[in-house]
């Protein structure tokens, strides 16, 4: 029978002429005579929408015609109807419904402890259209987990024709309702026969919490935890609502759905708070789409029991692996470029990857080029190949690794999971769509990009939202979140992001350097002279970066092709490209007593980024009037053998330098650390004053 097909009604039995004494605890064996207590016979047991109860917690079988396969899931039996719990005690109650002669023979549960072999027992709760048995379905697969069902395994049993089959096709026949030990045995019985799977989900039991209580007391033990499905009610309503279009249920309407909510809140919850009480509840919000839900009920499971995490395919080595996401403008990649030099974090961005791929016109790049021309997804398959094979090969001895804008989507979290690892931290920047929009658009004007325009930007903030921000909601669920707000400064947010780092990965330390300082100063100032004395009496590390960048040139670097290529093209090297550089080299002398930075920054975004990292002791301005420094070059130009050391190169190379520097001298002097020198003056009075900002003059 389809899963929404529904019976038609058993009438009820008929009432008896007297009521019948039986015994108060459920976990006795309930046997006709006045032996004391007030526990009927078909106390604990759940009943499906549209059949008559007689009493609480009862089941009515529905007459069924042809066989029923065990292993296909049905609907669990729903709830309807008044409370199914205790009912409040009163002096006009009416009387309760003797055991019938056929239940008597089946009443009793089969007593003695189950063993679990080592493997987990779960209940499976949720209210009408919580969608549990959706998602039960789908864990029990990929966890190797055992899915019962109670319904099920009393239809099942009827339509094999085995004796207790027989005896229930016969209290079916009389109208009666199953007792609670029959579901209780079925359910020993289907456990002892899944002795391969890693455990069990037993969806929609107990809907009681004396069900729950009978079944430990039966088995003698304990459910390892309750996977409970929460939804509120208007979601509920909607879903069934829009199911009773199709379905044909007449109790897909909203005044049953809202009764059948109700009798859930009352006897069900009940459950739930006792097990929540006991540290055992897995509370999962199924409000969610339902791929959402389900990498949500997947992670909370396997945080629960790590056991069945599956091995990781990537080797980190311990290393850290964060997901970075951001809509699109929120500053994600600022920040990356920043942390990454700061932490020393390999960064790897999906798209970069994809298009490197491309341009290396290996067999897999012309793969991928095939599928963008096409306009089709590029598989997952690929990118978690490409992302694989870039952290493989890194041998830079990062500590850790930064995947930019990735996952977009919730399926790409899941097979991220499964194939690769779990990530550490999630980065989360979350901005504004006004602030989204200024930032872009802004951008838009010399970016050249075509959907740096008001209608693509909004479109793709909707996109984002969508698809991306279930992923944030999933890692919030298992607590990997840390969310920053971006609506700030680049400073702002990089603090916000330290501090982050800090409380989540401690094991991430920031790089620190001992005493950097920044040499300004024109051409002809004399810095490389005072540079030279401070390397003979510090033995500081002195660094230009002219010289690395051609350095890097000359080595044939990875680095030096792209600067060549990009000064070959009368382009300015970009300034994450010379940041790179110049940290790569203090790191390369981290005993170092302190570093000389000579010629940088140049500009006030520069000026501006390397604070960011690397915060200077002292900035050292060499400071030459525009005649001076024209007389000194002239000078030397007369034995240099440059083509610049002319009057009209050296007066356009000052007064380049004074449009670019004389900002970034006013936000150091701001700031406290500027050292302004004469230079006008003889060497030695220059190199004194030098060396007495270092306490060695």
């Amino acid at each position: 029978m389809h899963r929404n097909a529904r019976p038609a009604p058993v009438p009820p039995p008929a009432g008896p002429a007297a009521p019948m004494p039986v015994r108060h605890a459920p976990t006795t064996s309930t046997t006709n005579g006045a032996n004391g207590g007030t526990v009927a016979w078909d106390d604990f047991v759940p009943h499906r929408v549209g059949m008559v109860r007689a009493g609480r917690g009862k089941v009515a079988l529905p007459t069924r015609t042809g066989r029923v396969d065990p292993k296909h899931h049905v609907e669990p039996l729903a709830i309807v109807g008044h409370g199914m719990g205790p009912q409040p005690s009163s002096p006009t109650k009416a009387p309760r419904t003797p055991l019938p002669p056929v239940a008597a023979r089946v009443a009793s549960p089969t007593r003695g402890a189950f063993d679990l072999g080592g493997r987990k027992l779960i209940f499976v709760l949720g209210g009408p259209g919580s969608g549990k048995g959706t998602q039960c379905a789908r864990i029990a697969v990929e966890l190797n987990l055992t899915h019962l069902s109670a319904g099920d395994l009393l239809r099942a049993e009827v339509a094999r024709g085995t004796p207790l089959g027989a005896e229930l096709n016969k209290l079916m026949a009389e109208g009666q309702l199953v007792p609670m030990a029959v579901t209780i045995d079925l359910l020993r019985s289907a456990m002892s026969a899944s002795p391969g799977s890693a455990g069990f989900l037993i969806d929609g039991f107990p809907r009681e919490l004396d069900q729950g209580l009978a079944f430990e007391s039966a088995l003698s033990l304990t459910p390892d935890a309750v996977l409970f499905f929460d939804c509120p009610l208007p979601v509920l309503e909607q879903r069934l609502l829009k199911r009773g279009e199709t379905s044909g249920r007449a109790d897909d309407n909203l005044a049953s759905i809202q009764k059948r909510f109700r009798t859930f809140e009352t006897q069900s919850m009940p459950v739930v708070m006792h097990y929540k009480a006991q540290g055992k509840v897995v509370w999962v919000s199924s409000a969610h789409a339902v791929e959402t839900v389900y990498a949500m009920t997947r992670g909370m499971l396997m945080q629960h029991f790590p056991q069945w995490v599956p091995e990781p395919g990537l080797k980190l080595d311990g290393r850290p692996l964060v997901f970075v996401l951001g809509g699109p403008g929120s500053g994600k990649g600022t920040q990356c470029a920043i942390i990454r030099e700061q932490y020393a974090l390999s960064h790897l961005s999906v798209g970069d990857l994809l298009r490197a791929e491309v341009s290396s016109g290996s067999e897999l790049g012309t793969t991928i080029n095939g599928y963008i021309k096409d306009g089709q997804i590029v598989p997952m398959e690929v990118t978690l190949r490409l992302v694989k094979q870039a952290i493989d090969r890194d041998v830079s001895g990062s500590h850790g690794f930064l995947i930019d804008g990735f996952p977009r989507e919730i399926g790409q979290a899941v097979d991220w999971e499964r194939k690769m690892c779990i990530p550490s931290l999630v980065l989360f920047y979350d901005c504004p769509l006004a602030l989204l929009e200024q930032r872009l658009l802004k951008r838009g004007e010399t970016s050249g990009r075509a959907d740096d325009n008001l209608e693509s930007i909004k479109k793709r903030f909707r996109t984002f939202q969508e698809t991306s921000m279930p992923v944030v909601e999933y890692y919030k669920v298992l607590g990997k979140v840390a969310e920053i707000s971006s609506d700030a400064t680049v400073a702002e947010v990089l603090h916000k992001t330290q501090d982050a780092l800090a409380q989540h990965l401690p094991q991430l330390k920031p790089l620190t350097f001992k005493s950097v300082v920044f040499v300004l100063g024109g051409p002809g100032c004399g810095k490389g002279t005072q540079c030279a004395q401070l390397v003979e009496k510090l033995r500081y590390v002195h660094l230009s970066t002219g010289d690395l960048l051609r350095a890097e040139v000359a080595a044939g670097s990875a680095i030096g092709k792209q600067a060549e290529a990009i000064m070959k093209d009368g382009g300015m090297v970009p300034m994450d490209l010379i940041r790179s550089l110049l940290l790569q080299a203090m790191r390369a002398k981290p005993d170092a007593p302190g570093y000389l930075v000579d010629g940088y920054p140049r500009t006030l975004e520069q000026a501006k980024d390397i604070v960011l990292l690397v915060p200077p002791a002292h900035v050292l301005y060499f400071s030459c009037t525009p005649d001076t420094l024209v007389a000194r070059l002239l000078k030397r130009g007369e034995t240099s053998g440059r083509a610049d050391d002319n009057a009209k190169s050296i007066r356009k190379r000052i007064e380049t330098f004074q449009a670019a520097t004389v900002p970034v001298v006013e936000f150091f002097a701001a700031n406290g650390v500027l050292r302004d020198i004469d230079a006008a003056r003889p060497i030695d009075a220059i190199t004194r004053d030098t060396l007495a900002v270092f306490g060695a003059a």
